[in-house]
């Protein structure tokens, strides 16, 4: 069996638990760590062979381990795709409950890595998470200054004295926010460039997206995504373009709109879209919405919206423009 097999298994491999299967890939391909009794690190090393420049990228992400996550494509699929195609390096911090990642062993595992020059190994660093995960990638983004931080729904702290409007996570809020690597927007100061993702009609999302107002910080708000925007932009099929263009140093605004165009191809934004027209009682943008959406899906929930809105608008003697693309029609 040739190396790269053998490291494809590894990186494939889901054993008899979520522990086993990463501390074998770790110990194979880079570490792993059990760090205090709720948090396990991985980290693998980068492939420089699938570098055209041999650079060295990092992406460190922040994860909280579901019942059925039985390997690293489970818990960490962003990473282990970039691994495969681009050699990226990545160390995933792995939460086995809701901990928000607030541990002095974790502090400690963090302290470990600045003290060895861990991340000075590498040419570009990348903290990503989303909700929790979004809050330690911001909070200890500052243990390698200069990174970039990717913060998907993001949660600046829990702590009731800067975050009491959030009645979200109540068990959470007993946890201490205001010691080491404590709030998010102080602690990512050092950072190169932070890009907030967030829903604005997600209220408390957009709050804590607020708290992040420093100049070197980039608001990428998105609506109607809910509260799990890094779910949406996965979905959606460019977080993996996203996250490279970010390494290259190409990633801007007008980029992430464009990419986000194709969430009108995605039932489950469309269905939002047309449900929140319907809320406002906007007959008009309904029907102008379904009737883009049926040039290229063909659905009877949409085709429902239409002919509502269209009667409407009837009722009032409003009327469409021409249509000018061809409607699909069912089978």
């Amino acid at each position: 069996m040739d190396k790269e097999q053998s490291e494809q298994d590894l990186l494939n491999h889901s054993g008899p638990t979520l522990e086993r299967s990463l501390e074998r890939a770790g110990d194979e391909l880079g570490f792993f760590e059990n760090i205090g009794r709720r948090h396990m690190a991985i980290f693998l090393d980068a492939d420089t062979t699938l570098s055209e420049d041999d650079r060295a990228t990092l992406l460190v992400t922040f994860v909280q381990a579901g019942p059925d996550d039985m390997g690293l494509a489970d818990i960490c699929p962003l990473g282990h795709h970039l691994r495969k195609t681009a050699g990226w390096a990545q160390l995933c911090v792995v939460a086995t409950e809701e901990t928000w990642f607030r541990d002095p062993a974790l502090y400690g595992f963090f302290d470990r890595l600045v003290d060895d020059a861990f991340f000075e190994d590498f040419d570009k660093v990348i903290f990503m998470g989303s909700q929790m995960g979004a809050y330690a990638a911001a909070a200890f983004s500052v243990a390698a200054p200069g990174a970039s931080v990717v913060l998907f729904s993001p949660r600046a702290t829990l702590s009731p004295d800067r975050a009491g409007w959030d009645g979200r996570h109540r068990q959470a809020r007993r946890l201490d926010f205001t010691t080491r690597y404590g709030y998010g927007p102080a602690m990512s100061e050092a950072a190169a460039e932070v890009f907030v993702i967030y829903d604005p009609l997600e209220t408390e999302d957009a709050m804590h997206a607020a708290l992040f107002g420093a100049p070197h910080v980039q608001h990428l708000p998105i609506r109607l995504q809910g509260p799990d925007t890094a779910e949406e932009v996965d979905t959606t099929g460019f977080l993996a373009e996203m996250v490279v263009a970010i390494d290259e140093g190409i990633f801007d605004r007008l980029m992430f709109y464009r990419w986000f165009r194709r969430r009108r191809r995605v039932r489950r934004y469309l269905r939002r879209l047309l449900a929140e027209c319907e809320r406002r009682e906007r007959p008009y943008l309904t029907a102008m919405a379904a009737r883009a959406m049926m040039t290229y899906i063909v659905g009877q929930r949409i085709r429902d919206a239409y002919s509502r809105a269209c009667a409407q608008l009837d009722a009032e003697g409003r009327q469409l423009p021409p249509q000018r693309v061809k409607v699909l029609q069912s089978a």
